[in-house]
């Protein structure tokens, strides 16, 4: 009986054992992460708690700044009692600088509203003319007044106004915009009937890249002419200069002695041949039988060459002789 119960105990006391040491495994390690979280936590606050200590070192604590409030407070009442003009509170400091800001944005304001103004009338219909030439309706006007004769204009002749009285008569029509609280006018002269149809029929919205196109496609056009009328001056002069290098020949020809013509020609030949161009060397030796110089020969074929001596270290060579052909 007692051999019996011995193995049940001795199992149950091994089903405790790990038991217990499962417990122990789990709490250390739930104990360890819970410190190493706490240890995170408390860097960051110390972290953050740096970082707001060192941004609030030069700030004013709460009873420095009543301190400092009561202080203006009682400097701008004893100005006020005294009559002193030395003291400028922060008050009105205050409202002295909100109004400037009111000031320096009403006139963004209007300066915005100007431009766009400018950018407007910029857009209107233009009458294009070669050279990068505007001209508007206003421009127009002026241009047509007083152009016709007995002194009528054309536009009094199309009909559609009583010339110089109504022009002169006629009234600006004037155009407000408010702007920050402040009425900006914009002015427009009046512009006859005449001149908004020829306006409407000739005029275009003119764009500033297709001005500066066609300036360039000007200067270029003005460019080729200028270098054809230069290579043309060269052409000509080119012609002169051999003309007047074919007259010296034949007067030095005519003139000169026999000696002196012929060692001039032969010198002639000789630079040609020193410039690289191909000179015929029987024409040389009929000009003079000794001829200074550099003759580049060509060999196309040798016979009776000797050959390579090791020991006597010899180079193969071969005698060119020049003779003059009947």
């Amino acid at each position: 009986m007692f051999s019996g119960k011995m193995p049940g105990a001795s199992n149950a006391q091994q089903l405790l054992a790990t038991n217990v040491a499962f417990y122990m495994f789990y709490w250390s390690w739930i104990l360890i992460s819970t410190f190493v979280l706490l240890n995170v936590i408390l860097a960051i606050i110390v972290d953050a708690y740096a970082s707001v200590k060192r941004g609030s070192k030069d700030s004013r604590t709460m009873p420095s700044e009543m301190l400092m409030v009561a202080k203006e407070r009682a400097r701008s009442m004893a100005n006020t009692c005294c009559g002193a003009s030395w003291f400028i509170s922060d008050h009105k400091l205050e409202k002295i600088l909100v109004k400037q800001n009111e000031l320096v944005q009403k006139k963004m304001r209007m300066k915005q509203a100007t431009q766009s103004m400018m950018a407007a009338s910029k857009k209107k219909a233009q009458i294009r003319m070669p050279g990068g030439i505007l001209m508007e309706a206003k421009d127009m006007v002026s241009l047509l007044e007083g152009c016709g004769t007995r002194g009528q204009s054309l536009l009094s002749r199309a009909g559609n106004l009583l010339m110089n009285k109504a022009l002169e008569n006629e009234k600006n029509e004037q155009e407000s915009v408010q702007v920050g609280g402040v009425d900006v006018v914009k002015l427009e002269k009046s512009i006859p009937k005449a001149i908004e149809d020829l306006m409407e029929r000739y005029g275009e919205i003119v764009d500033e890249s297709k001005d500066d196109a066609e300036l360039l496609k000007l200067l270029k056009a003005e460019n080729l002419k200028r270098q054809m009328a230069m290579f043309t001056s060269q052409d000509m002069i080119k012609q002169q200069m051999v003309a007047l290098c074919e007259v010296m020949s034949a007067v030095a020809e005519h003139t000169l002695p026999e000696e002196v013509r012929l060692k001039m020609e032969s010198d002639r030949l000789v630079r040609q041949a020193a410039e690289g161009d191909d000179v015929d060397l029987g024409q040389v030796l009929d000009l003079s039988n000794v001829v200074s110089g550099k003759l580049a020969v060509e060999v196309v074929s040798a016979l009776n060459i000797p050959r390579l001596d090791a020991f006597s270290k010899s180079d193969p060579y071969c005698v060119v002789i020049v003779e003059r052909s009947a």
